[in-house]
């Protein structure tokens, strides 16, 4: 069980940051039942309430009174952070997504059923600690003592039947033949296998559950419409109708005048944001707040690259690179809700590595004309396609750039990717 953040107020308490703490339990249910949602009531953290709570259980300590404002600082802080950190967007889905595989085990159960072999490896994982568990991995997969503590961490956060559904994975691609390392260098063991797998049943699950969390692409705001004009029409590439079409609530603005007014035509909007683009006809670096809709942006231009592309018979290739594992499921499920024409979505990172084979087949669907692919992938793992030679940049027709939003068009030119 998570320690409570009140066990963390007597070593501060210790070092004579605090004279004096409250008894321990009443202050929980003090903080408790400040922070506490009313049922159906809003889900803002008012943390004004907890910090008077505190205060009021501060004023009744047998302090000086000038460090009693410090006291109750520090310790409504560390109520709060613990608060924060426990109801993060990061935790609701890892507590989301624990909640459906443990249904959709429970329903599998129900249905299929188990055998006998199956069954004893689930009363085993349920019954052993995770050391004991890690021990069996350890022989089982061959693996060397120091991934004992990878092992460990895995066997905790997965939980019983999800290591049953790993282990049944990873036999099936041995069985399979499905061994080969991502960067095309040779197979690899069991071990390397089971950990391959784990990632992959990360990947899959975390995106069972993002998806409901998503809504579906909102049409552009007048200043969206700017950028992805002009970036459209330098590259001679067809308006998308989603950037022909205002926004509804910014009608009276583009009657006033404003680009992208009522009444004008895919004629004129091209030929104001060719003006407003300059000549310009290379790269373009769109450089924006958090939350204002890049994402939207980028997605835009990624949907009339792949329409120029399907006019001359093929597939399109759009990479997107991305900060952080978090952010490659993200912006695939964005991808997946624009709901672009004949495109299949993929999220790669560490959890699940861009290989050989998959970019190969991605390519080989697009040139012959077949499926567009959008790969979202981490700059790192996209990277070492790039360094083995397996991957070029003349096979993509779009590269966007995360946090610095770039499109790339024409990939021939010379591109440092640090």
């Amino acid at each position: 069980m998570a320690q409570h953040w009140t066990n963390e107020l007597p070593p501060v308490a210790a070092c004579d940051l605090v004279p004096k703490l409250p008894p321990l339990l009443k202050l929980r249910q003090v903080a408790d039942a400040a922070v506490k949602t009313p049922a159906g009531g809003a889900t803002i953290f008012n943390a004004r309430a907890l910090y008077d709570a505190v205060r009021e259980l501060a004023g009744s300590l047998d302090i000086p009174q000038h460090k009693k404002a410090a006291a109750t600082l520090l310790i409504a802080s560390t109520a709060m952070e613990d608060y924060v950190r426990s109801h993060s967007t990061k935790a609701r889905l890892l507590s989301l997504q624990q909640a459906h595989i443990a249904r959709v085990a429970a329903d599998q159960a129900d249905v299929t059923g188990v055998t006998a072999e199956q069954e004893k490896l689930l009363q085993f994982l349920t019954t052993s600690s995770p050391a004991e568990v890690a021990d069996k991995l350890l022989a089982l997969l061959k693996e060397p003592e120091e991934k004992r503590k990878e092992l460990e961490y895995i066997v905790m956060k997965r939980g019983p039947r999800e290591i049953a559904t790993i282990l049944a994975a990873t036999m099936k691609a041995i069985t399979d033949g499905d061994t080969e390392r991502s960067d095309g260098t040779g197979s690899r063991t069991p071990g390397g296998i089971f950990f391959r797998e784990a990632k992959r049943h990360k990947a899959v699950a975390d995106k069972v559950m993002l998806q409901p969390l998503l809504l579906p692409a909102p049409p552009m705001r007048s200043y969206q419409r700017h950028v992805v004009g002009m970036a459209l029409v330098s590259w001679g590439l067809e308006l998308t109708r989603e950037v022909l079409r205002p926004r509804e609530g910014e009608m009276e603005e583009a009657a006033g005048g404003g680009v992208g007014g009522v009444g004008e035509s895919a004629t004129d909007l091209r030929a104001k944001w060719q003006s407003m683009a300059d000549g310009w006809k290379a790269n373009w670096l769109v450089s924006a707040p958090t939350n204002s809709g890049k994402t939207r942006m980028f997605i835009e231009v990624a949907r009339a690259v792949i329409a120029s592309k399907q006019l001359l018979g093929r597939g399109a290739i759009v990479v997107v690179l991305v900060p952080s594992v978090i952010l490659t499921r993200q912006h695939a499920h964005a991808f997946d809700e624009a709901r672009l024409p004949c495109t299949l979505t993929s999220a790669y990172s560490s959890d699940s590595p861009l290989g050989p084979k998959a970019w190969r087949s991605m390519f080989l669907a697009a040139f012959s004309g077949g499926n567009s692919s959008v790969v979202v992938a981490t700059a790192e793992s996209f990277a070492n396609l790039l360094r083995t030679g397996k991957a070029l940049l003349q096979e993509v027709d779009l590269l966007v750039r995360i946090h610095f939003l770039i499109f790339l068009k024409n990939i021939d030119v010379s591109l440092s990717m640090k």
